[in-house]
């Protein structure tokens, strides 16, 4: 499985919707430097690393871990 794909079905599995993931995947985000995951994903050899540590801290938050 390609890293886009990867990180598609962890946003989608996160956000629990398919079109939230689509739309996160081309929003630029304050938090990766007015990147998109996408672009993330492209520019860097480390950006799903990246974007999972960012998902797993999303999914943290969204269920109120400290």
């Amino acid at each position: 499985m390609d890293h886009y794909k990867s990180i598609f079905e962890l946003a989608r599995k996160v956000l629990g919707d398919r079109r939230l993931a689509e739309s996160w995947m081309t929003t630029k985000l304050a938090s990766l430097n007015n990147q998109t995951p996408e672009e993330l994903l492209k520019s860097s050899a480390n950006g799903h690393k990246e974007l999972q540590g960012y998902l797993s801290n999303m999914l943290d938050v969204m269920c109120g871990a400290k």
